[in-house]
């Protein structure tokens, strides 16, 4: 029996993708027989969404200024399904497409646009469907499987049916967080995925180590979502890995990433993670809950990683795919000062309070930090505490000024559009960005997303069905029920007032005002480079220290305060 996992378009070739290489390392430790495939490092695959993009500001000439390599990927993914399920329908393929397109509900869509968008996924599919096709012939697998994530869905299912067409008894698999964010192993939104898509055998939501090898030995029944609470201690037991609630117990002994299969060369970074899971609780957030609770593993379990896939692959860049890297950073930038490794490391912080400490930060950066990606969202305090945030627009101020001091990298990720967000709160924002320009390597704002909240069980920061967004303000659909077997997800928005032209507009200013400001948010090569350009000449690089500083505060105080 032989397994081959892919990750579909379309997902940011960053970095090899965590999830397979670790359930490839995984599954062959307990000598099972696996391949890997990344369809995103085919430069074909990823210079066609680009060229996707263009046909749309094209469309649509107001998303120019909507940050569209941001905003838009899912609504990418969206015509991807539409295109994909309704081409041999063209009345009703031009009515979705439109729709689609019309974002913000003021757009009229000219159906000869459309046209363009045809050719880009017809190209987009051809390539596909060749990669796929000289995979399956090298690798004759008997299980094939796929990432499931908002982006990929569309790719996903489509290289699923084409390897049920390749062979009728090769076993199908999604497995990852869900169709989209928030839907999980209960969702209606899952369940119509196995419902309508007969060449889909299982969903595996969740952490899949010890679901995916008691499925490649045959254990699990076709044609049914798995979850974390499928997860018996027989099954844990034949994997020989033991489990406390369901998920594995000391992930500090799972294996190191194998990224056999890939074009390593193709990345920016290689990946590793320290944790999975969350510390905090953002009320936006679906790591909570998808991971169920929070694990760290020992810190020279991750540098031995590091060690080992720096010699293998001849790379001393790593990307951390930690939700947040607060709690073990330090410990980080210690180990690779005492085991002198040349390591660069970019990962998300929050920004608290312990990251105003000038020596600890200094201390990241000897150790290797070059880039903080930073969950800023909003500098509004009503917004913040809405979000669960348990910070201030001061305090993160004065840790991004003080990880610039120090030379490093400071993206910023802004949330525009949450549910109480008025024109002061935005305001505070824009005065934000004004106030720290100098210190900001990037700024990315994005639209909030709603999704609905299932059930009982809690989501995105312990919110309830009876204590969620849409049971305050209201929701509707956004596309008409007839679509939901081509879209397969049901699309909601909140019951607010011209809710997508606000949160469109509001980033078409704050991108105006990024311009003005010289703040950039840089997407494509050349634009890397005029902010890395940009960033050398207001905080040159310093030559990087080899030892490790000595008057600086213990571990444990870096942990600073509560969680949440």
């Amino acid at each position: 029996m032989k397994t081959f996992l892919a990750m579909a378009p379309f997902w940011d070739p960053y970095c090899p993708p965590l999830g397979i290489t670790s359930l490839q390392a995984y599954l062959k430790e307990r000598g099972r027989d696996v391949a890997i495939f990344d369809f995103n490092t085919s430069k074909e695959i990823w210079r066609a969404q680009r060229a996707y993009f263009d046909a749309f500001v094209d469309a649509v000439p107001a998303a120019r200024h909507w940050n569209i390599m941001r905003v838009g990927p899912d609504y990418f993914a969206r015509h991807q399904m539409a295109w994909l399920s309704l081409r041999d329908d063209p009345s009703a393929y031009r009515d979705l497409a439109a729709r689609i397109l019309n974002i913000d509900g003021r757009q009229r869509i000219d159906p000869r646009t459309l046209a363009a968008f045809d050719r880009i996924f017809e190209a987009i599919y051809a390539r596909i469907d060749a990669l796929l096709d000289e995979q399956l012939a090298r690798h004759r697998p008997t299980v094939v499987g796929c990432t499931m994530l908002t982006t990929t869905l569309p790719a996903s299912l489509h290289i699923l049916k084409r390897a049920k067409a390749f062979d009728p008894e090769i076993r199908t698999v999604l497995g990852g967080p869900g169709p989209i964010m928030g839907a999980g192993a209960d969702s209606p939104d899952t369940q119509r995925i196995l419902d309508r898509c007969p060449y889909v055998d299982n969903v595996v939501i969740g952490e899949g180590e010890i679901l995916m090898d008691a499925l490649h030995a045959g254990l699990l029944e076709r044609r049914r979502i798995y979850a974390l609470r499928d997860v018996s201690t027989e099954l844990a037991e034949r994997a020989a890995t033991p489990v406390h609630r369901n998920l594995i117990k000391d992930v500090g002994r799972l294996p190191t990433p194998d990224y056999t299969g890939l074009a390593v060369p193709h990345y920016t970074r290689l990946s590793v993670g320290v944790t999975r899971g969350c510390a905090y609780q953002c009320s936006f957030c679906y790591e909570t809950t998808y991971w169920r609770r929070y694990r760290k593993r020992p810190i020279e379990s991750a540098l031995d990683d590091i060690e080992a896939l720096s010699a293998r692959h001849g790379r001393s860049s790593f990307f951390l795919c930690d939700s947040l890297a607060n709690l073990f950073a330090e410990d980080l930038a210690d180990g690779v000062l005492r085991r002198g490794l040349d390591t660069r490391w970019d990962a998300y912080l929050r920004a608290d309070a312990p990251l105003t400490d000038p020596d600890y930060v200094r201390h990241l950066a000897a150790g290797g930090m070059v880039r903080a990606r930073l969950g800023v969202e909003s500098a509004d305090q009503a917004t913040l505490d809405l979000m669960n945030k348990r910070t201030s627009s001061d305090v993160m101020g004065e840790v991004i000024e003080t990880l610039a001091e120090a030379g490093i990298e400071t993206s910023t990720l802004w949330i525009v559009g949450f549910p109480n967000e008025d024109e002061a709160a935005f305001q505070a924002s824009l005065d934000f960005l004004s106030d720290h320009r100098d210190a900001i390597f990037a700024a990315d704002p994005w639209q909030f997303v709603f999704h609905p909240t299932t059930g009982d069980v809690p989501v995105f920061g312990r919110l309830t069905a009876a204590d969620s967004f849409e049971a305050r303000l209201g929701m509707h659909r956004i596309y008409p029920e007839e679509y939901d077997d081509a879209l397969l997800v049901q699309y909601y928005e909140l019951d607010i007032p011209d809710v997508m032209a606000v949160k469109l507009d509001r980033i078409a200013r704050m991108g105006a005002r990024m311009a003005e400001w010289g703040i950039p948010n840089p997407y494509s090569m050349a634009e890397w480079r005029a902010a890395d350009r940009r960033w050398q000449a207001l905080h040159p690089r310093r030559p990087r220290p080899t030892a490790v500083p000595q008057a600086r505060p213990v571990a444990q105080e870096r942990a600073g305060g509560q969680a949440g």
